[in-house]
């Protein structure tokens, strides 16, 4: 494609600029941060980062990629840019990861950054001010694209040193000077989207455009703020900080006709759009590019030997999956393992389908987005390792899962997942688990309960009251996620129990209520059963007729 791109230019845009030419006055540096040490891993800044470099790298940019990249290796790789840009015409800077904005000053954080207090965002990440710096030195145009306005993990775990300092949600604006942009993917004080598929909405947008023939930038963003709007509902609204001259700034120059003046004598022989197009992708590995061609000259002079091209290409990953497969068969995982890997799918956010022990083509496919958000090749078959660190995540064989929860990025120990079931949590947050005093919210197709109270490490542990589907609701002690202590369980009808708990039963001294609020019995329960046969009864923790109640 880059190969075509530059015969095309050579052929079509005055002035004629070879390759090399261009690569030196178009410097580009591409930082995508997913796999961050001390906070879960985004699924698609590797993809974001990956796909915009390559498209860059076709316009003619000299593109240098950072991958998962700690503090250290950002500012070295700045500093490099920094000096690049000093001798080129054009400079951009796009990052795809986690940012964060403290007293209206805005950065960048790196793969291993911490950030147990705000006193240590300037110690542990890059700001935004060092990167506007970097593109300044550009003779013509500055750019940095920020696809950083994601939830931040780290700001509700945060320590705060003082009541005036503020930390905020998404970016603060910026006021660039010069010929310099700086492009959010959603406005200052707002939150972008992940997005569900390959790449987020608004590198999906940029993608879409960037390399749009005889588009001017200003123009570029104004298109991937509608197509962002669109995508989202108006959830989320781009927006870009700083103005350009009237000049105008273009990736790519609209085709114009140029006369040719006649000669006399060795007339060079001058190849067809689709014949150039054709040798840019005859040899490529990846058969969109091979599609591409075809969708574009369905009947050209190549078609035949694309669709041989495209057979074989299809034969050799093919071959691929089946060694992939048999990797995954050797594993020998029982039903059971491969039901508890769904549900791992299922509480990183990735969704398998239905959990029952099978791998289809929803579960291949949530596979295969886990894998990528790793960096890994997406196979969507397992290895060893990776099924492994999926076994992990949901350690419980009765099927309880450590939930993310996204508006937070806080694990919650859920003991009993119903398919489909969404969990929100609003507190605080510590070693990325709820910890502290909140509330918790777990929505299913038949309604919502709810918990309000105190966590320790991911597990209800304190004091706080749990509201059942039914209506019924518990209020009293916790212990390491189970009633343990002193509380009082009000049922549906009416009717209620105050008493002891341990380890979640009903255990030690307690008094039964009617729904009129008159006293019934008062007794001691004994593992989860209080009362007597053919009278009154209540089994906590253990079926009634294990109580012999029935």
């Amino acid at each position: 494609m880059r190969k075509l791109i530059f015969v095309l230019a050579a052929l079509l845009s005055l002035p004629v600029i070879t390759a090399q030419a261009l690569a030196s006055q178009r410097v580009a540096l591409v930082i995508g941060n997913a796999k961050y040490k001390h906070a879960p891993a985004l699924a698609n800044p590797l993809n974001d980062a990956g796909d915009l470099g390559a498209a860059l790298d076709r316009l003619g940019f000299k593109v240098t990629r950072l991958d998962n990249a700690d503090q250290f290796g950002m500012i070295r790789g700045l500093k490099a840019f920094t000096r690049a840009a000093s001798t080129a015409e054009v400079a951009l800077v796009f990052y795809a990861g986690h940012g964060i904005e403290v007293d209206k000053r805005n950065f960048l954080i790196p793969v291993d950054a911490r950030l147990q207090s705000d006193r240590e965002v300037e110690f542990e990440t890059v700001s935004l001010d060092l990167v506007s710096r970097a593109v300044e030195g550009a003779s013509g145009l500055g750019l940095v694209i920020l696809d950083a306005c994601r939830d931040n993990p780290f700001a509700a775990a945060m320590k705060r040193s003082g009541a005036k300092r503020s930390i905020g949600r998404g970016l603060a604006r910026v006021e660039p000077s010069g010929e310099t942009l700086v492009a959010y993917a959603a406005k200052g004080g707002s939150v972008a989207a992940d997005g569900r598929g390959r790449n987020s909405p608004y590198t999906t947008a940029l993608l879409a455009h960037v390399e749009e023939p005889g588009l001017e930038v200003g123009l570029m963003f104004r298109k991937v703020r509608d197509s962002v709007l669109k995508k989202t509902n108006g959830r989320q609204e781009p927006f870009v900080y700083g103005s350009l001259s009237s000049k105008g700034f273009y990736f790519t120059k609209a085709p114009v006709a140029t006369p040719v003046a006649p000669r006399v004598v060795d007339k060079p022989v001058i190849k067809s759009n689709e014949q150039l197009f054709w040798e840019s992708v005859k040899d490529s590995g990846d058969p969109a590019e091979i599609k591409v061609y075809l969708s574009r000259y369905p009947n050209g002079a190549f078609a035949a030997l694309a669709h041989v091209r495209l057979k074989k290409l299809s034969n050799s990953q093919a071959q691929t999956r089946g060694a992939t497969e048999a990797a995954e068969a050797s594993i020998g995982l029982e039903r059971s393992e491969r039901r508890r890997i769904q549900i791992a799918l299922w509480a990183s956010g990735f969704e398998p389908g239905d959990r029952d022990g099978l791998f289809g083509q929803s579960t291949r496919a949530a596979i295969g987005k886990w894998q990528a958000s790793l960096g890994k090749a997406r196979t969507g078959y397992l290895d060893t390792e990776t099924a492994k660190k999926l076994l992990e995540i949901a350690p419980d064989a009765s099927g309880g899962v450590w939930a993310m929860v996204k508006e937070g990025a806080c694990k919650l120990w859920n003991p009993n997942p119903e398919p489909g079931e969404k969990v929100s949590w609003s507190g605080p947050c510590e070693g990325g688990k709820a910890s502290g005093k909140g509330r918790e919210v777990w929505k299913t197709a038949r309604g919502e309960e709810t918990y309000e109270g105190e966590y320790l490490q991911g597990r209800k542990h304190g004091s706080g009251a749990y509201t059942w589907l039914s209506g019924g609701r518990y209020e009293g002690e916790w212990r390491n996620g189970e009633k343990h202590g002193r509380g009082i369980i009000t049922f549906a009808s009416g009717s209620r129990y105050e008493g002891k708990f341990r380890d979640g039963k009903i255990n030690g001294p307690g008094v039964y209520f009617d729904k009129s609020g008159k006293k019934v019995a008062a007794g001691n329960a004994v593992n989860g059963c209080f009362g007597k046969k053919g009278g009154w009864w209540v089994a906590w923790g253990r079926s009634a007729e294990a109580c012999g109640f029935k």
